[in-house]
């Protein structure tokens, strides 16, 4: 519709998907909560449809890169004044997540703040990636593998270390 000008998606994530594609095959720009969607596949239909049209139209909501401390690290890190980075470690903690919080979740809605901060950070792609369950904790629902630990390699060698522990009781880290 001409009297639209953006779209903005805030929906359930599994939802996001086809919202994010009806926008851009219009040709509206769009702003898109994360996750940009579900799949790997979706992604793709997303990304080739934004290149059909020849210029973005889509912004995926992370608010990191926009925090004054996430800023500062940036331009420290920006600066080289500290050297090129070796290693990184992170850690996502929440005191509890509803029962209805999935594994899968840790990495589409909790990790990936930490994945899209540490890739604008290190000016640097990640291209492996590991997920490590130890023995959960006695404080989880059964159908949830707590805590989790992603390791990372960027294509320039820095390794990264990210604990997601949703359940870890004693605050927000």
């Amino acid at each position: 519709s001409p009297e639209v000008d953006a779209v903005l998606v805030t929906s359930w994530g599994p939802t996001h998907a086809e919202h994010v594609l009806n926008a851009v095959t219009a040709g509206k720009p769009v702003f898109c909560e994360k996750p940009l969607a579900t799949t790997a596949e979706d992604c793709l239909r997303i990304v080739e449809a934004e290149r059909a049209h020849g210029r973005r139209l889509v912004q995926v909501g992370f608010m990191r890169r926009f925090d004054v401390g996430y800023r500062q690290m940036k331009e420290v890190l920006a600066s080289g004044s500290i050297g090129a980075p070796l290693i990184v470690h992170c850690a996502h903690r929440n005191p509890t997540v509803p029962e209805s919080y999935t594994s899968v979740m840790a990495a589409q809605d909790t990790a990936v703040h930490e994945i899209d901060v540490l890739r604008w950070l290190l000016d640097d792609e990640i291209v492996s990636a590991q997920v490590i369950t130890p023995r959960a904790t006695g404080k989880r629902f059964a159908h949830l593998k707590d805590p989790q630990i992603l390791l990372f390699e960027t294509a320039n060698g820095v390794h990264v270390d990210l604990e997601v522990f949703v359940n870890c009781q004693y605050g927000y880290d």
